[in-house]
């Protein structure tokens, strides 16, 4: 069976947590970058853009939930992006599919 981890470390302390989707660990992973760099949620916000000078996309839970889980790993990724630029490090998370073997 595949399993979704949410895998990251923040000040130097690891976190993880496990979801039966890939989408589950997604919802949760934007839901803790937008906590991390206290993003306002508002129409449209200019103040976070990823490499191509696009806004990122902000969401709240229903808005999320009713993405698709390509269209949410595609949202993940430009967050890394501005993750890369404005932690230092300090903050970190990533999705892992993991297979449970019984």
């Amino acid at each position: 069976m595949k399993v979704y981890s949410a895998v990251g470390s923040y000040d130097g302390e690891a976190f993880t947590s496990v979801h039966m989707t890939r989408k589950g660990a997604l919802i949760l992973a934007l839901q803790d970058i937008y906590e991390y760099l206290d993003v306002v949620f508002d129409s449209v916000s200019t103040e976070f853009v990823d490499d191509n000078g696009n806004p990122c996309f902000i969401g709240d839970s229903d808005e999320l939930k009713a993405k698709s889980s390509d269209d949410l790993y595609l949202i993940f990724r430009s967050w890394c992006d501005v993750l890369w630029e404005r932690s230092n490090a300090e903050y970190r998370i990533e999705i892992m599919q993991t297979l449970l073997q019984g």
